[in-house]
């Protein structure tokens, strides 16, 4: 018995622009009406019998081609009329799929990552009939990250659910905790941050929203209940406005950090937060950034980020969590020195 990725390893037909270019000739041989068989297209596009036979059934699969074979022609035909997706792009346009594969980036450890990649390559190579694009895709590109690995069979239960809307339950070791628990979670979204994968959704033992790291998850199981996505399920409300990635708390605050040195124009680069106001304050030598967001620990390991270059003013219980833990590290340095 082969597993789902195995089998999903056995069938998969990278699009590489050769591949293209067959599936091209392969196209225009049978439109032609000719009733072309599998040893005249092998021998017209210089490959094995069998490579045409698989590029058939990709073209069955994949592509929706109605390709039916005539017994009494001897050969292939278009059970209905049938145009190959290949698409004329402009440069720019061209440009704008570069982007976008790289953004995917974010997708790498994922199993959707190279199916997707594999999209973006059919389009871009589409061009080779229509113009002629200077730079490839790989002229784009998105700094290396850390990424976390997530197990396939989660992947696949998560995503199942997901699109189901079917509740899902699994084994989860929280950020703070060491031991397993069981969840029962109705899924509502997937967010990717930094190379992690999180799941947002309705806890039903906490009976709270909750994320939850994939790759902190196992043994799912899909159960046989399903639910109403509410219209409110979005995470991105929940973050109180602010810019720091999947992560949330109830409350949410008013934040205001000094910025000193190198960090200055850094700062000033991004937008933090919706209600962000930026001031400079030259004769003092900094930059002071006031937001609201609800998402203090994100927000403090942001300062943090920034060493001595970043101070924050306010909330007060915000500043004094600060100073705790700029304590700790410095008892980490002494206890280094003694």
């Amino acid at each position: 018995m082969k597993t789902i990725k195995e089998a999903n390893e056995e069938h998969y037909r990278p699009v590489t622009q050769v591949f293209l270019e067959r599936l091209l000739r392969i196209h225009d041989l049978i439109q032609t009406e000719s009733y072309p068989n599998a040893p005249f297209l092998a021998k017209h596009t210089e490959v094995s019998v069998a490579t045409i036979n698989r590029d058939l059934e990709y073209m069955r699969s994949r592509l929706g081609a109605r390709i039916e074979y005539s017994r009494s022609r001897g050969g292939y035909y278009y059970e209905e009329e049938f145009h190959l997706p290949t698409y004329l792009i402009s440069a720019k346009e061209f440009q704008v799929l570069a982007a976008v594969k790289n953004l995917l980036e974010c997708y790498r450890t994922t199993p959707i990552y190279r199916e997707a990649c594999d999209i973006l390559n059919l389009l871009s190579m589409s061009t080779l009939h229509s113009v002629k694009v200077k730079y490839g895709l790989s002229r784009v590109a998105v700094a290396p990250t850390a990424q976390a690995a997530i197990d396939e069979a989660v992947w696949e239960k998560v995503w199942s659910a997901l699109m189901s809307d079917t509740v899902i339950e699994f084994d989860y070791v929280g950020r703070w905790r060491v031991g397993k628990s069981r969840r029962r979670v109705r899924p509502y979204q997937l967010l990717m941050d930094q190379g992690v994968c999180s799941l947002w959704g309705y806890d039903e033992n906490r009976a709270d929203m909750r994320l939850f790291v994939l790759s902190r998850m196992s043994d799912p199981v899909l159960t046989q209940e399903t639910f109403e996505l509410p219209a409110d399920y979005d995470f991105t409300p929940h973050c109180g406005g602010g810019h720091f990635g999947a992560f949330y708390e109830k409350q949410k605050f008013r934040f205001t950090v000094e910025f000193f040195g190198t960090a200055r124009p850094w700062v000033c680069e991004r937008i933090w937060a919706d209600d962000q106001q930026i001031t400079e304050c030259e004769e003092e030598n900094k930059t002071v950034v006031s937001f609201t967001a609800a998402q203090s620990i994100m927000v403090k390991e942001w300062i943090l980020s920034q060493g001595c270059n970043a101070r924050p003013v306010e909330p007060d219980f915000f500043v004094k969590e600060w100073k705790q833990e700029i304590r700790r590290m410095a008892a980490l340095i002494r206890e280094e020195e003694e």
